[in-house]
């Protein structure tokens, strides 16, 4: 019995990690001031990664699509330079977030974006710097707090102990 419930634990886990996606969206492509892409759609437990291709720059949340206001204690990358990325792992429920770059004007010059969340709740954020993050809420974070697991694994271990609970039950 007690290698079933480890299998079914295991499976549980890998299940939950292949429902969520990561998206990537590049800040200033190629020198352009713009992310590409401009909008992005997801759901509750994806990943949006933030690769920042040139220069220093930032994503910061808005109120809405034409603000260039931050919202208070909205997402906040801090600045970044070339090569950095910041990750948000979406976990709540706003139906969309509006972010632009806070440096240098370029939101008034209309380097905005937006992400539609389907199924959602708001959004924890990892930055980090380099090519990639861990997760583990290292690096830098703005408004929202640091996350410190994947959203994935929590989903994991609830569909897992709901499935240990229904075995346990027998």
């Amino acid at each position: 019995m007690n290698r079933s419930l480890v299998g079914l634990f295991f499976l549980a886990f890998v299940v939950c990690s292949v429902l969520a996606d990561t998206f990537t969206i590049n800040v200033a492509p190629g020198g352009a001031n713009k992310f590409d892409p401009a909008t992005t759609n997801a759901k509750v437990g994806d990943t949006i990664q933030f690769s920042f291709q040139s220069g220093r720059n930032s994503v910061v949340e808005a109120s809405n699509s034409t603000s260039c206001i931050p919202l208070p204690g909205g997402i906040d990358s801090t600045v970044k330079n070339s090569g950095d990325t910041f990750q948000l792992t979406l976990t709540d429920a706003k139906q969309t977030i509006n972010f632009y770059n806070g440096v240098n004007n370029l939101c008034s010059a209309g380097m905005r974006g937006s992400i539609t969340v389907q199924g959602a709740k708001a959004a924890s954020t990892d930055g980090s710097s380099g090519s990639s993050s861990d997760g583990s809420g290292s690096g830098g974070s703005g408004g929202a707090s640091a996350a410190t697991s994947s959203s994935i694994v929590s989903y994991g271990v609830l569909v897992a102990s709901a499935i240990v609970a229904v075995f346990a039950s027998f």
